[in-house]
């Protein structure tokens, strides 16, 4: 879920910041991206991606431009296997970071490997 955690938190309005102002978050006000598996997050804010390390050591991209309450269409997954890499070579996908113009994702893994990828996922 991107956006709010399941239990309710409160946040302060951005225009005042009185406390008359707050109010309760719902699961409702996030976006739900993946259910389970995952290890590391990364957002591209200029693409609206929210990128997804897998305790498989693959990576997906979602699109977060959805309205709240629905689920991120997967756009693409990134993935080592067409490289003859498996999961145990290289681990859980344990670092994403996006490049500051965003033209560049880093990916690092727990076992070994780093790998600088595209948006749209050539190396």
């Amino acid at each position: 879920l991107l956006g709010a955690r399941r239990e309710t938190v409160q946040t302060t309005s951005a225009s005042t910041t009185s406390s008359s102002s707050l109010r309760r978050l719902s699961i409702s006000d996030g976006r739900w991206l993946r259910s389970g598996g995952s290890s590391s997050v990364a957002m591209e804010h200029r693409r609206m991606l929210v990128t997804v390390g897998l305790d498989t050591g693959d990576v997906e991209h979602y699109y977060a431009g959805v309205p709240a309450g629905d689920r991120c269409p997967l756009t693409r997954r990134f993935s080592l296997s067409g490289w003859y890499f498996e999961p145990d070579d290289v681990g859980v996908t344990t670092a994403l970071s996006w490049s500051e113009d965003g033209s560049t994702l880093a990916v690092g893994w727990r076992k070994r490997g780093l790998a600088l990828w595209s948006p749209t996922g050539a190396a």
